[in-house]
């Protein structure tokens, strides 16, 4: 991960590699002061996005802003940010449905969920597709190399959250039963 802070895309690092052999440079919006950020998406032929706060400020540049953009999905609320994304973009394309994995992170008192703390895995076909879309070719990703980063990262996440709040066992468990149906199943939407 690139720092400390956790973004929810579990195998994120993997990914943004395989993005720069494509020819996707990395920008950091949490880096760079909104005039920069807002400078960047305006000049950028494509701009891949993880749901999260950088999408709101896009709202500035009015419609069809930018280019392209690519909205890769970490949870339910996904939909609202391809509402603000879409109009921004003359052309515009979700990366696969989400696929939550879970949160270690919850209410103890009424178990409420905190989605915006969970851990998500990336349909990279449906990303692969969308990328082509707009004329980057990814170089061929392996199925279980994915999937081990995924897997590092989701430990690492459990990991961080047992020295946050305490060892959860019970809800770590279900994250891990969760992530192994999933990728001994499908990632995403698409097939393996």
């Amino acid at each position: 991960m690139r720092d400390s802070r956790w973004r929810g895309l579990l195998g994120e690092t993997f990914l943004e590699r395989w993005l720069e052999e494509a020819g996707v440079k990395a920008f950091y919006p949490e880096t760079h002061c909104f005039s920069e950020q807002m400078d960047f998406y305006r000049k950028a032929e494509c701009v891949i996005f993880a749901q999260g706060s950088a999408c709101h400020g896009t709202e500035l540049l009015g419609r069809r802003g930018l280019e392209a953009a690519i909205l890769i999905p970490k949870s339910i609320k996904s939909d609202f940010f391809r509402r603000i994304l879409s109009p921004r973009a003359r052309r515009f394309c979700v990366a696969g449905a989400p696929n939550q994995i879970g949160t270690m992170y919850y209410h103890p008192q009424t178990r409420f969920q905190y989605v915006h703390l969970d851990v998500s895995l990336v349909d990279y076909h449906a990303l692969a597709d969308c990328l082509l879309t707009d004329e980057i070719r990814p170089p061929p990703i392996k199925p279980w190399t994915y999937r081990l980063a995924a897997a590092r990262d989701l430990r690492r996440y459990i990991r961080e959250a047992f020295r946050a709040k305490g060892a959860d066992y019970r809800q770590a468990t279900r994250l891990v039963m969760t992530f192994l149906m999933r990728v001994f199943g499908t990632v995403g939407t698409s097939s393996n």
